[in-house]
């Protein structure tokens, strides 16, 4: 039977895991992140407490009822249903295939560890780390077209968003419509918590949702994505409610060309510690280096935080095919903050910005 294009996909999915496994010398690998199992085989079942073992001549995904149905519905593994204790189930399986070690994720919770570790007599549990996201942080065009569309979404919500954009509003009553209108233009959920932070709230760059009204002269910062199919996208836009002063004008417009400047350094090997470096050498420069105390970018994917990571430590590059957020700020405690976040895409033909949402300050 010809299988379609996203089975091809799934498939030479697991046999990259698989090699990357046997060139360590290791037999299995075992997946519990919810992610990766579902970056596999297309699987999603959240909060299953699914596991998903991989070996040459074994692949088989282990669920319970509530999923059993969905597991089924994809073709690349096998599927077995268990029953509590999950992993007496699990054991059983495993210890019939003959296998003497086994990777494991290192984020497999403790006691699911323990429970192995005590059941699995003379079978090796080697943790392993980053063998599904080394894979991840290259994206195909399936997953381009699903964060394009995401992000393509996040740029028309933030249209609408202008328009309730008044004094009197609450930051959480702003979240809740935002939330709504996301899922009503398409998306399947947010990608995170949404920010609104106004005002002096806006100095925290994650700040929580509070029942504050959005006032005249308020910095209004809004930072959030949307979720289409399993991928994310991630934006910030900063606008000012009425008239914006001076110092406002200023910290805008730094943050707007450190980003800009940014997005114009963005090339195949260049390191995400040097991309990062560009923002914050021109922020020092204007002298707010110390109100820029996160990293430049991270990747975007199944994940809203994933490889690469751009910041002032880091050891990746840049590659072809990575997804990213540049997004510079400078916030100041008693007074407030300013965030200016682009998702973009490194190709074959070099940077596609994906967020197009206008950048020039907008006063309402």
């Amino acid at each position: 039977m010809r299988m379609d294009s996203s089975e091809v996909t799934y498939i030479n999915r697991i046999n990259g895991v698989i090699g990357s496994i046997e060139k360590r010398g290791i037999e299995a690998f075992l997946i519990s992140n919810e992610k990766n199992i579902r970056y596999l085989t297309g699987f999603w079942g959240k909060d299953s407490k699914s596991l998903l073992l991989l070996c040459r001549g074994h692949k088989i995904l282990f669920t319970d009822f509530r999923f059993i149905e969905q597991a089924n519905r994809q073709k690349t593994v096998d599927v077995s249903q268990w029953w509590e204790p999950r992993i007496r189930c699990f054991v059983e399986k495993v210890t019939g295939i003959g296998l003497k070690n086994i990777a494991f994720e290192d984020c497999l919770p403790y006691f699911d560890f323990g429970k192995l570790s005590d059941s699995l007599s003379g079978i090796g549990l080697i943790p392993a780390h980053g063998v599904v996201e080394e894979l991840r942080k290259i994206k195909d065009g399936f997953e381009l077209d699903r964060i394009r569309t995401a992000a393509g979404i996040a740029d028309a919500v933030f249209q609408s968003f202008l328009e309730l954009l008044k004094p009197g509003i609450s930051e959480l009553d702003m979240a809740t419509e935002m939330d709504y209108r996301i899922k009503k233009m398409g998306a399947d959920d947010s990608a995170f918590d949404i920010v609104v932070a106004s005002g002096m709230n806006s100095s925290m760059p994650h700040a929580a949702l509070t029942k504050k009204r959005i006032e005249d002269f308020d910095i209004v910062m809004m930072d959030y994505g949307v979720v289409v199919d399993g991928y994310c996208s991630d934006i910030t836009r900063t606008v000012i409610m009425g008239k914006a002063n001076k110092k406002v004008i200023d910290i805008y417009e730094t943050v707007k060309e450190a980003q800009e400047l940014s997005l114009g350094s963005i090339s195949e090997g260049i390191s995400c510690r040097k991309l990062d470096s560009v923002a914050r050498s021109y922020i020092e420069e204007k002298g707010y280096v110390e109100n820029f105390g996160h990293g430049l970018g991270h990747g975007v994917g199944l994940d809203i935080h994933e490889d690469p990571v751009v910041n002032p430590s880091s050891g990746q590059m840049l590659e072809k095919g990575m997804v990213f957020t540049v997004e510079p700020g400078i916030y100041i405690p008693g007074f407030g903050g300013v965030r200016i976040e682009d998702l973009v895409a490194l190709k074959q033909d070099g940077v596609e910005v994906l967020t197009k949402t206008d950048k020039n300050l907008i006063i309402i």
